[in-house]
């Protein structure tokens, strides 16, 4: 988006690359996240495969 703007002319100031800077964090974050939430259900899939190949779940 930086790159977008400054391509058009738009001057950079401190406030809209920090805020930039800001976004990119959060969406980083917002991945790392996700990616740790499907390891965890991949995790319990195969925990839960177990158990029902064992017979202890339905």
């Amino acid at each position: 988006m930086v790159h977008h703007l400054l391509a058009r002319g738009a001057t950079a100031t401190a406030k809209a690359l920090s805020e930039a800077h800001a976004g990119a964090e959060r969406f980083s974050k917002a991945v790392r996240d996700e990616q740790r939430r499907q390891e965890t259900r991949e995790a319990y899939a195969v925990v839960v495969a177990a158990l029902r190949a064992a017979g202890v779940v339905g």
